[in-house]
Formats: structure tokens, C-alpha cells, sequence
């Protein structure tokens, strides 16, 4: 799922680009993610995380929150 999410969230900022402006230097804006769980239990985790490693030993930690609909009815 958190691969997924990573995949709409960057398709999504490529496609919201203005590539028309950015020079030398190509910027995008991930939107911020989230994922509703419809029917929990009390294993589902309060986020999802998805590690990315980049060459040359640069990585992050894509998160995404998880909004549980047992906790907002």
C-alpha cells in the first residue's frame, strides 16, 4: 500500500509541475498522504512508511498517516 500511495502522490506533483519555470532545477510537491482504513483492527498501524534509498547513501522516509474510520463515527 505504501508504494502505492508513493506512486499516485509523485504522479500526481508531475503532473501539477510547471516545468515551464524551473530553470536548471526541476522542483515537485508531493501531496501530503493519507490512508483511510474503512474496517481496522487493533492491528492496524497509525502510519505506513516506505524507506526510498537514492544512490551515493541518500534516503528518506515516506509517510503517510492512517486515518481509522472507527475513530471519527
Amino acid at each position: 500500500m505504501a508504494i502505492r500511495m508513493f506512486r499516485y502522490g509523485f504522479e500526481r506533483a508531475v503532473r501539477l509541475a510547471d516545468f515551464k519555470n524551473m530553470g536548471d532545477t526541476i522542483t515537485i510537491n508531493l501531496p501530503e498522504p493519507y490512508l483511510i482504513v474503512l474496517e481496522g483492527d487493533n492491528k492496524t498501524p497509525e502510519e505506513t512508511k516506505l524507506k526510498i534509498i537514492i544512490p551515493k547513501d541518500n534516503e528518506f522516509m515516506h509517510k503517510a498517516n492512517v486515518l481509522k474510520n472507527e475513530n471519527y463515527i
